[in-house]
């Protein structure tokens, strides 16, 4: 329907009829005023600002960026080794445009033109109504330049329409960048400025309201801070002077204080909340069920999502991630090296210490077992070898293991689902995580539908508690990190316990295949120390021993492209076609 719906606003703005083909007067031109002077163009101008948000969802990838309604392979989770896709090295590739080079000033033009319009032509509206609009539109032109900003660093910040008016007006056109900090600090203001003008607190889901914005604050400033303390690659634009690229460590701790003043307007609200109630019977079900139902009088963990409906928006997804997709199956399988991130439910790490070509150390009757006891995500995020989903077993096996030992791992020896060969999963697991579970085997290409949760109540918790332990106050993000472990089945921590890894960790076992760990390792600066050097994920296989009937897990390497992430992608390079356009741009360091 909103296919349909754009369609009919952009041939309602482009139509011209003519009357009388004598009349010189274009009054059946739509104009600007035309659209600005009621509230029902307001929302038309609105939709176009919102189909355009840079949302991380269902049809991002790498390669194909933002609302890409095509095959998707590059998503961000196979770069942060945390999933394999099915061809075992798809999507697996880290460069200076990892996460997609998003440079997009078409868009800031439309939004800027948007807040100009409004303050020109709507003098039909309510003041009130006006300030609510114009807010959307602050917060709209902050979430464009936050994603261009964790992408680049310092940004040329226009705040106008710039009007090409000949050769002569090209000097005034080409706008060089603003050093990191004060594009970091611009979209605050942006931010702020939508809070000044009073935004809606009751914006339907979908939209931007009063919650949605400070979320936003939260995000840009955790950022920015994590940039001033942990970043030390600098690079300064030779002609103006400004550090586009880097921030002073002397703001860090500015920035955090807004991160988590930000955060604390919404946990102070008390209109959100863990969802704890899908199933209190089963966590993992509890869990999964979060991203199936995101209506606001379901879901008070839902801050903003993103809608779509069968047939007319929709999406590839289920089909690509379950094992019986039956087109091109199956995507984001996870790695062992995620499996490891889930501690067990008395506390234990859950790293398995085994090196690459050996076997974990155990027999299991089942092969689940291994799976056992711990983090309640891990089973509401993975589907895991040997368990039951859609009421079909996933019966994944490498081999089997013969009387004298020796290992035999042909097709003939492998389970119904295979692994370890292209089109099969290279690492024994699928993700479950937001896998519609009423899709049954029918699955066509483009049939998924399910919302995509934009914001949860997760992430500011984190968000608070990370700041917090950041400004050495673990006392008051103890309340918070807890919140989270016990809604997974956990333990509380007492406050000695409450550090920076920590946190980081909930972070990966809560937001994974959400899009979020890759620009979180960006942030904190640690993709070179963990993929410094060439890093290959790793998968688990099972095996059936024949001699006992039990089951054990070899560990392995799975694909052959080895991931390595250079110093210098923590910052995307520019294009050359955007340089030759506006030779005032300095390129980041290293491209």
């Amino acid at each position: 329907m909103k296919k349909v719906l754009l369609y009919s606003i952009l041939i309602w703005l482009c139509a011209t009829a003519c009357s009388d083909y004598l009349d010189l007067k274009p009054s059946n031109i739509v104009t600007d005023e035309d659209v600005y002077a009621n509230e029902s163009g307001v929302k038309t101008a609105l939709t176009r600002l919102y189909i355009d948000l840079p949302i991380e969802d269902y049809r991002f990838d790498q390669r194909g960026g933002f609302n890409n309604t095509n095959y998707k392979f590059e998503e961000l989770e196979t770069i942060t080794g945390f999933a394999r896709n099915r061809k075992q090295d798809d999507g697996a590739n880290l460069s200076g445009n990892s996460g997609n080079s998003w440079w997009n000033y078409t868009v800031i033009r439309n939004v800027c033109k948007y807040i100009e319009n409004l303050n020109k032509y709507s003098a039909g509206m309510t003041a009130d109504k006006v300030d609510g609009y114009q807010a959307e539109g602050y917060a709209i032109r902050a979430w464009y330049y936050f994603a261009m900003a964790k992408r680049f660093g310092g940004l040329p910040y226009i705040d106008k329409v710039l009007e090409y008016s000949g050769p002569s007006s090209i000097p005034s056109l080409e706008i060089p960048r603003n050093s990191e900090q004060e594009t970091w600090d611009y979209i605050l203001a942006d931010l702020d400025k939508a809070l000044e003008l009073n935004i809606p607190e009751n914006n339907p889901q979908g939209r931007i309201n009063k919650a949605v914005v400070y979320a936003l604050k939260a995000q840009v400033a955790i950022y920015a801070a994590s940039i001033a303390k942990y970043n030390d690659l600098v690079l300064e634009d030779e002609n103006t002077g400004k550090m586009v690229c880097g921030i002073p460590a002397s703001e860090a701790d500015r920035y955090y204080e807004i991160a988590y003043q930000a955060a604390n307007e919404i946990i102070k609200s008390e209109k959100y909340e863990l969802a704890r109630s899908f199933d209190t019977n089963d966590l993992s079900e509890n869990f999964r069920k979060i991203f199936l139902n995101v209506e606001p009088d379901k879901n008070k963990e839902v801050i903003m999502s993103r809608s779509y409906s069968y047939p007319d928006l929709v999406y590839r997804f289920d089909v690509d991630r379950l094992p019986w997709g039956g087109q091109s199956n199956p995507n984001s399988c996870p790695t062992l090296d995620l499996v490891e991130q889930f501690e067990y439910l008395d506390g234990t790490s859950g790293t398995f210490n085994t090196s690459a070509g050996s076997y974990i150390p155990g027999e299991f009757d089942n092969r689940e077992d291994l799976f056992a006891g711990r983090d309640a995500r891990l089973l509401g995020s993975v589907i895991v070898p040997g368990s039951t989903f859609q009421g079909e077993l996933i019966d994944v096996k490498y081999g089997e293991i013969n009387a004298s030992g020796k290992e035999q791992t042909s097709a003939k020896y492998r389970g119904k689902y295979g692994m370890g060969e292209d089109n099969k999963t290279p690492t024994s697991m699928f993700q479950k995580k937001m896998i519609d579970d009423s899709k049954k085997h029918s699955l066509t290409e483009f049939d998924s539908d399910q919302p995509w949760t934009v914001i949860r109540y997760a992430e500011i918790l984190l968000i608070a508690a990370e700041a917090q332990v950041e400004l050495g106050h673990p006392e008051i993000a103890q309340p918070l990190i807890n919140d989270i472990r016990t809604r997974a089945g956990l333990q509380e921590l007492p406050v000695s316990a409450i550090t920076i890894g920590e946190v980081r960790r909930q972070y990966i076992c809560e937001f994974v295949f959400e899009n979020k760990i890759f620009w979180n390792y960006r942030r904190w600066r640690i993709f070179d120390q963990v993929m410094g050097e060439l890093f290959r994920p790793r998968g688990l296989f099972p095996m059936l021993d024949t001699r006992t009937n039990k089951w054990k897990y070899k560990v392995d390497f799975v694909g052959t492209n080895d991931l390595l992430f250079l110093k210098k992608y923590y910052y995307n390079s520019i294009s050359a076609d955007e340089i030759k356009k506006n030779p005032k741009l300095v390129q980041n360091y290293g491209y």
